[in-house]
């Protein structure tokens, strides 16, 4: 009560009644060296995650596009005025590798700063675009499979995410490379298991390089998941055009 009394009379008065001593000490937590390795797990199972949500964006622009297409029978319209599928099919392969490059050249620029700020930064980016590469083909299969776009956006958006969860249940080093290998043929099994790489390398203190991309950690190299992402675009643009 007294300091409160002290504080209104201050108020009413303008005057202080007291004398108020403050100090500063700084450094009371030691300096900060190196993340623990719980913290490093939980960044490696965080970021991917971001990163799925980032590309949801372009998946939810193809496939609703594709379905309108679909639903307006201007796909036919285009058909009976010349167009051919190879056409159709490398005309939207181009528009999203561009909206892919972009995005991956934004994801990279932003995280150079703080994030990947000792790993090669051409990795970062192939493994960026190759993830959104996937979402070519994905997009085809599903809006082959639905009737309308917003069951085809729906759809497609579910097995986005839930397929992230899939690499949940192997991660660690309990489970030997040929699984991994098999559940990367899943675009978000593959980029879960390729950051957790990238994270031990860069949490490390050392980065990622063209060395350490064929070290495995916990069964799975960064190389690894290159390859399998690159597989990916080739199988899920096969089984879009197949489906379509």
């Amino acid at each position: 009560m007294v300091y409160a009394t002290d504080l209104l009379a201050m108020l009413l008065t303008g005057k202080r009644v007291n004398e108020i001593e403050l100090a500063f000490i700084p450094m009371k937590t030691p300096e900060f060296k190196q993340l623990e390795p719980y913290a490093e797990v939980q960044l490696s199972v965080t970021f991917p995650f971001f990163y799925m949500c980032i590309f949801l964006l372009p998946l939810y622009y193809m496939v609703t596009k594709l379905s309108e297409e679909k639903e307006s029978k201007a796909r036919e319209g285009m058909k009976m005025m010349g167009l051919n599928d190879k056409t159709y099919f490398t005309a939207w392969f181009i528009l999203m590798l561009g909206i892919i490059s972009g995005m991956s050249g934004l994801l990279v620029a932003s995280s150079s700063y703080g994030i990947f700020k000792d790993s090669n930064l051409y990795f970062v980016f192939l493994m960026s675009l190759l993830y959104g590469m996937t979402l070519y083909g994905f997009s085809f299969f599903i809006s082959a499979l639905m009737p309308s776009k917003k069951s085809s956006a729906t759809l497609a958006s579910l097995l986005h995410i839930i397929s992230f969860y899939v690499a949940f249940a192997f991660r660690g080093p309990a489970w030997p490379t040929y699984i991994k290998l098999l559940l990367a043929l899943i675009p978000n099994c593959a980029l879960a298991f390729t950051v957790e790489h990238l994270f031990h390398c860069e949490l490390q203190g050392k980065g990622l390089s063209l060395e350490f991309a064929y070290i495995e950690y916990n069964n799975f190299s960064f190389m690894h998941g290159l390859v399998m992402l690159s597989i990916d675009v080739f199988v899920w643009g096969l089984l879009g055009y197949y489906c379509d």
